[in-house]
């Protein structure tokens, strides 16, 4: 377990990389079906985890959902399939999204332990704003590419008290609404 006694998420705060993997070795079972989930997939697919529930409240301007446009806009940069996964219950958003992206694959497992295993499993990920998704993602050994929206808790002028990339990490790319 890892109790962080900081009001602000930072980086710094945390132990390294390496002993977080060892702190947060994930549920053998998960991790089994999160790999044969990826490996079943395009290698150079796009997971794109989605938050929503409580943050479709707009309630906390530090979780929002990831804009339509800046999902296209993701697509297009890589020219590679989507694969959604995370908090994919019926919703406006989820049906925006289900209408915006017909031909993609859309993965509700209802089990947040396995979407944490899937990021992790992936080879590139969009992150929603999600603290869950940063940890996941950041403790991957699989991950090469890490897209953050630039938007909310990963925005340094929304939230320049927080700071979750390590500037050697060469896996983040921002992607900028």
């Amino acid at each position: 377990m890892l109790d962080i006694d900081s009001t602000v998420c930072n980086i710094g705060y945390l132990p390294s990389r390496c002993e977080a993997q060892f702190l947060i070795p994930g549920d053998a079972e998960c991790r089994a079906v999160a790999a044969k989930f990826v490996v079943d997939r395009s290698h150079d697919a796009l997971y794109v985890h989605i938050r929503a529930g409580d943050i479709l409240s707009l309630k906390n301007s530090l979780y929002q959902p990831l804009p339509i446009e800046m999902i296209r806009y993701a697509k297009s940069q890589f020219n590679t399939s989507l694969i959604f996964i995370g908090q994919l219950e019926d919703s406006e958003y989820s049906r925006a999204l289900r209408l915006a992206f017909p031909d993609e694959e859309f993965f509700f497992s209802d089990r947040a332990g396995l979407d944490f295993e899937i990021i992790r499993a992936a080879r590139r990920v969009l992150l929603s704003t999600s603290t869950f998704a940063w940890l996941a993602a950041w403790i991957s050994e699989n991950n090469d590419l890490i897209l953050l929206p630039s938007l909310g808790l990963f925005n340094a002028l929304e939230a320049p008290e927080i700071n979750l990339i390590d500037c050697n990490d060469k896996r983040y790319q921002f992607l900028v609404p």
